[in-house]
């Protein structure tokens, strides 16, 4: 139930917010990306590491939308026949030994590597969230705080579009699922950047990949319950 929710959790953002290093830091968020079609995984997974490594660690890394979707490719071949979700297997893969993805700088959109010596990011631990556990969901919001953004997957219903054009909260809608060619409910990642309350009602801040002029400067409200995953992440 949405009551069990404490007023005192209110309000807690990465917006705006920026690091120690450096002479003026960095912006702890990525640039809202503008991602390509059914592309929301790689978007949101960049963002939410790209920020969790400016919290962690200081650094001002932007990481490879390619390599990310060569590693899920590759992870489908692997694994062909897991039930595990596109993000989990992806995040899976990001935390095996020789595992990680490259810098944007080091792997161009042709898959070369343009230096031998290039760096990886790794996933080191993450954290699964049962979304429907009120006491799982509110120890996700201690690790937005002390760590960094979080990794969301939200169920889309027909009122998603109507919400990101108009700024309202989006409230999943299980009358009006939207479903893919084969059948399958469609779903849509995100990079969670604040905790609101709405109205009395939890809701999380994301980060969207749709370019500036969606939502609200490119963010959208979810409300919580809209969840279907929910991740934190440690990265080295």
């Amino acid at each position: 139930m949405v009551s069990v929710y404490e007023e005192a959790r209110e309000r807690w953002t990465w917006k705006n917010q920026v690091t120690e290093e450096g002479p003026y830091g960095f912006k702890i968020l990525s640039q809202i990306r503008r991602q390509d079609h059914d592309c929301c995984t790689f978007s949101a997974m960049a963002s939410t590491l790209e920020a969790n490594v400016r919290v962690q660690h200081g650094r001002n890394d932007q990481f490879s939308i390619p390599h990310l979707q060569f590693i899920d490719a590759q992870s489908k071949i692997s694994a062909p026949n897991t039930n595990e979700t596109k993000v989990l297997r992806l995040l899976k893969s990001l935390k095996e030994r020789d595992g990680g993805v490259y810098l944007d700088e080091d792997y161009d959109s042709e898959g070369n590597l343009r230096a031998l010596d290039a760096k990886v990011c790794r996933v080191w631990k993450f954290n699964l969230y049962h979304v429907k556990d009120i006491i799982h969901l509110r120890s996700a919001l201690p690790r937005l705080r002390r760590q960094g953004p979080l990794l969301a997957v939200i169920r889309i219903s027909r009122n998603y579009d109507e919400c990101r054009k108009s700024g309202h909260v989006y409230k999943y809608d299980p009358a009006r699922i939207c479903t893919y060619d084969d059948g399958k409910p469609k779903t849509h990642a995100l990079c969670v950047v604040s905790f609101v309350t709405e109205k009395g009602t939890p809701c999380l801040e994301c980060q969207d990949s749709h370019g500036t002029a969606w939502g609200i400067g490119g963010y959208l409200t979810v409300e919580i319950r809209s969840l279907k995953e929910l991740y934190s992440v440690r990265v080295t």
